[in-house]
C-alpha cells in the first residue's frame, strides 16, 4: 500500500494501526496453529492443552503485550518424532527459540534460518539431518547457537563468521566434517566453542587465536591432524581446552606457559611428541592435566611440580625417560596421579608422601626399581595402588597395612620378598 503524502494524520494512524494488529494476531494464530498441529502429540506436551488457556499463557511460550510472540520453548516430555513445522519461521519478531530434546526430524525448515531478532536458537538433542545453510549469517543477533546431539552433515559454513555477536557456538555429536573455516576467527565475543564428537579434518586453523574472549574449546573426538594451531598462546582467557581423540602432531607449544587461567588441559590420544615445555609450570590455576597415550619423551620438568592446585595427573602411554622429580611432595591436591606405561626408571620418591590427598596412584608397567621408601605411608588417602610390573625389590613394608582407605593393591611382577601384610 502507498500512502499519499497529503493523507490524512488520522487515516495514517488507523492504517498502521491495523497493521500492527494484523502483524500481531498472526504470531497468535501461528501458535494457536501450532497448538492444533501438535494435538496428535497432546500426551507428550499435555501443558499446550489445557482447557481454555491462551495462547501466551503456554508453558515455554513468550509474549510481548500478549500479543507478539517473543519466545518458543516447547516442553516436550517425548519425542514428537515429526519435523519441525515450518510455521515456527514464521514468527518474525522470535528472540529465542528452543526446540531441544523434541525429538524432531529431517531438516530445519529454510524460514528458521530468516529470524533475524533471535537472540538464541536451541536446536539441541534431536534427529536433525541436512546440512547447516550459508543463510545461517541472517541471524546476525544470535548470541547461542546450540545444535549439539543431532545427524548434522557436511562442512560448518564459512559464514558463520559473520555472526559476531555468537557467545556460544556448539555443534557437538554431529556428523559435520570437512575443515574448519578461518572465519570462525571472526567470532570475538565467542566465550565456547563446542566442536567435539564430529568428523572434522585438517589442521586447526591459525585464526582460531584470535578468539580473544574464548573461555571453554572442545574439538575431541574428530579427525584433526597437524600441529596445535599457531597462535595458541594469545587465548589469555581461555579456561579449558580439550583436544583428545585426533591425530594431532608436534610439540605442546612453550607459550601454552601464557595461558595463565587454564584449569582443564586435555591432549590425550594424539600424536603429540617432544618434550613437555618447562612454561607449564606457570599455570598455576591447573587442576586437571591428560596427555596420555601420545608419543612425549624426555624428563619430567621439575616445572610441572609447581602445580600445587592441580588434582589430576595422566601421563601414561608415552616414552619419557628418567624418574619422578623429587619435588613431586609438592603437588599437594593431587587425588589422581595416573603414569602407567610412561617409560620412567629409577626410585618412587617417597616424597609423595606429602601428597595427603592421593586417591589413585598409578605407576605400572615402568621400570621402577629398588625398596618403596617410608616416607610413602604418609598417603593417608590412598584407595588404589597399581605397581605391577616394574623392579621394585624389598620387603613389602608392614605400614601399608595403616592405610584406613586403601581398597586394592596391586604389586605383582616385581621382585619383593616377603608376604602382604594383613
Amino acid at each position: 500500500m502507498i500512502l499519499n503524502r497529503m493523507a490524512n494524520p488520522s487515516l495514517v494512524l488507523l492504517v498502521l494501526g491495523m497493521l500492527c494488529a494484523a502483524t500481531a494476531s498472526s504470531d497468535i494464530e501461528i501458535v494457536s496453529s501450532l497448538r492444533k498441529t501438535l494435538i496428535q502429540r497432546k500426551h507428550m506436551i499435555p501443558s499446550w492443552f489445557y482447557p481454555n488457556t491462551p495462547v501466551c499463557n503456554l508453558t515455554g511460550v513468550v509474549c510481548r503485550n500478549s500479543e507478539v510472540v517473543l519466545g518458543l520453548h516447547l516442553p516436550c516430555s517425548t519425542p514428537l518424532d515429526f519435523p519441525i513445522p515450518s510455521s515456527i519461521g514464521e514468527l518474525k519478531q522470535l528472540k529465542f527459540l528452543n526446540l531441544s530434546q523434541c525429538g524432531f526430524m529431517g531438516a530445519v525448515p529454510p524460514n528458521v534460518w530468516s529470524l533475524k531478532e533471535l537472540q538464541i536458537l536451541d536446536l539441541s538433542g534431536n534427529e536433525l539431518s541436512g546440512n547447516l545453510p550459508t543463510s545461517v549469517s541472517n541471524l546476525k543477533n544470535l548470541r547461542q547457537l546450540v545444535l549439539d546431539g543431532n545427524s548434522l552433515s557436511g562442512h560448518l559454513p564459512y559464514t558463520i563468521g559473520l555472526l559476531t555477536g555468537l557467545i556460544e557456538l556448539s555443534v557437538r555429536d554431529n556428523v559435520f566434517s570437512g575443515k574448519l573455516p578461518p572465519e570462525l576467527g571472526k567470532l570475538s565475543k565467542l566465550e565456547s566453542l563446542d566442536l567435539s564428537a564430529n568428523s572434522f579434518s585438517g589442521a586447526l586453523p591459525s585464526s582460531l587465536g584470535d578468539l580473544a574472549s574464548l573461555l571453554f574449546f572442545d574439538a575431541s573426538s574428530n579427525n584433526f591432524s597437524g600441529p596445535i594451531f599457531a597462535g595458541f598462546g594469545k587465548l589469555r582467557s581461555l579456561e579449558k581446552i580439550d583436544l583428545s581423540l585426533n591425530s594431532i602432531s608436534g610439540p605442546i607449544p612453550e607459550d601454552i606457559g601464557k595461558l595463565r587461567n587454564l584449569t582443564s588441559i586435555i591432549l590425550a590420544d594424539n600424536s603429540i611428541s617432544g618434550v613437555i615445555p618447562s612454561s607449564i609450570g606457570n599455570l598455576r590455576a591447573l587442576q586437571e592435566f591428560k596427555i596420555q597415550n601420545c608419543r612425549l619423551t624426555g624428563a619430567l620438568p621439575n616445572e610441572l611440580t609447581e602445580l600445587s592446585n592441580l588434582g589430576y595427573l595422566n601421563i601414561g602411554q608415552n616414552s619419557f625417560v628418567g624418574g619422578l622429580p623429587e619435588s613431586v611432595g609438592k603437588m599437594t591436591s593431587l587425588r589422581y596421579f595416573l603414569a602407567a606405561y610412561a617409560g620412567l626408571s629409577g626410585s618412587i620418591p617417597g616424597q609423595l608422601g606429602n601428597c595427603k590427598n592421593l586417591k589413585v596412584l598409578d605407576l605400572s608397567f615402568n621400570s621402577f626399581s629398588g625398596p618403596l621408601s617410608d616416607g610413602l605411608a604418609g598417603m593417608e588417602s590412598i584407595q588404589d595402588l597399581m605397581l605391577t610390573s616394574n623392579h621394585l625389590s624389598g620387603m613389602i613394608p608392614s605400614w601399608i597395612s595403616n592405610w584406613k582407605h586403601i581398597e586394592s593393591i596391586m604389586m605383582a611382577y616385581n621382585l619383593f620378598t616377603g608376604s602382604m601384610p594383613p
